[in-house]
């Protein structure tokens, strides 16, 4: 395993002040090297109910198709917002949201740090973190997502990277992009607030959308009130490829460090 995605997140039972620490000591320090190797640690996936009706979704872009291909679903608490919080510095988002999975039937059952769920009480984890503004993120790869982190800027190890440290291409984007309909939009700016990469800004009277901040969450859709906001999908030319699998995903990091991942694994 790599330390992050890996066994730092195997510590959310036993983590500690001392630790908590330590972490964020290694993470002002370094961890900002690790984000920025492409392709990225995460991606984005959107909120389901963001997208505009219509549109073409591929299982591995939807929160509920990833849900829907497992077998066994449970919940544990974010190790990002205990670290947070052991240093002092809890963000006020819901911890218990991250979501572990697997294609083995009753996989948690018995885990002393999992609390197993069935599908749709992962339909329902999913749905509580997007009401809370959290962004939906996966492992970067096509197969094999065992997880769904629900992540904020404030603590997120991933999605602090864009906020704390200033590495822009942190987290993959999604393959949707946000628009407006003016037509619907009343000013009301409860999108700017809800938006956790600064990509909507006021215009002269409607919300106006930074597509290169954008990356296509939707948490801003399920803020608006006036249901004025919708995911569309990116042209193909402002889509990076998602690796097929984690080796795929592991193959192309070592190659833009220059390793020769045969002589590591």
């Amino acid at each position: 395993m790599p330390f992050v995605v890996g066994i730092y997140e195997m510590q959310v039972g036993r983590i500690d002040q001392e630790l908590a620490r330590l972490f964020e000591d290694y993470y002002v320090q370094a961890f900002g090297k690790v984000l920025a190797v492409q392709p990225a640690v995460h991606r984005v996936i959107p909120v389901g109910e963001s997208i505009r009706a219509g549109l073409e979704i591929h299982p591995y872009e939807s929160a509920a198709g990833i849900v829907g291909g497992a077998a066994a679903w449970g919940v544990l608490d974010c190790i990002c917002r205990k670290q947070k919080a052991l240093i002092g510095e809890p963000c006020g988002h819901p911890v218990d949201v991250c979501m572990a999975l697997s294609d083995r039937p009753e996989a948690f059952e018995h885990s002393p740090v999992v609390k197993a769920l069935t599908h749709d009480e992962a339909l329902a984890v999913l749905e509580r973190a997007a009401r809370a503004g959290l962004v939906h993120s996966v492992s970067n790869s096509r197969s094999g997502v065992s997880y769904i982190c629900n992540c904020c800027t404030c603590s997120c190890g991933i999605l602090r990277g864009i906020a704390a440290l200033g590495v822009a291409n942190a987290v993959a984007r999604s393959a949707f992009v946000n628009t407006v309909d003016e037509s619907r939009c009343i000013g009301c700016e409860d999108c700017l607030t809800a938006c956790q990469f600064g990509a909507l800004s006021m215009g002269e009277f409607t919300a106006a959308v930074e597509r290169a901040r954008c990356v296509g969450c939707g948490v801003c859709v399920v803020a608006c009130p006036e249901g004025a906001l919708v995911l569309e999908r990116r042209p193909e030319n402002e889509l990076n490829p998602v690796p097929s699998d984690e080796w795929d995903w592991m193959r192309q990091r070592a190659a833009e460090r220059a390793i020769d991942i045969a002589r590591v694994l």
